[in-house]
């Protein structure tokens, strides 16, 4: 069995990349093309630029099923760029959708942007987005 370095640990429990930045690009990384990369960078950021304003929009609609649906897809496309705190915001607001928790939506919705902004920063440095 193998194990984890200890300093591993708090970052994982955080849900951050292992070192510690708010997008693990590693994965993405191995596709060796990184022309490949700042687009798929950037599709994810645009897209989910548009999710978040379709949340905001249900939201302002009393729509629970609707954010539900938008922050899952949110959720996806966060796990598959990399973003694991983005991807833990956004299933939090999914769940709160679901039970239909108003105060719980408004406060995972908050975190879900300041995860977006957090994950969109260090794109847009890294890669020169």
């Amino acid at each position: 069995m193998s194990t984890i370095p200890f300093s591993v640990e708090p970052a994982r429990a955080l849900g951050c990349a292992v070192d510690g930045t708010p997008v693990d690009l590693s994965a993405l990384q191995e596709l060796g093309d990184r022309a490949l990369v700042v687009e798929l960078a950037q599709l994810f950021v645009d897209s989910t630029e548009t999710l978040l304003d379709t949340i905001r929009a249900a939201m302002a609609r009393a729509d629970a099923g609707e954010v539900a649906r938008v922050a899952h897809s949110v959720k996806g496309a966060s796990a598959s760029m990399g973003a694991s705190q983005l991807r833990a915001s956004s299933a939090a607001l999914e769940a709160a959708a679901k039970r239909s928790e108003l105060a719980d939506m408004l406060t995972s919705l908050d975190l879900v942007e300041h995860h977006f902004a957090e994950a969109t920063a260090y794109l847009r440095s890294e890669l020169s987005l």
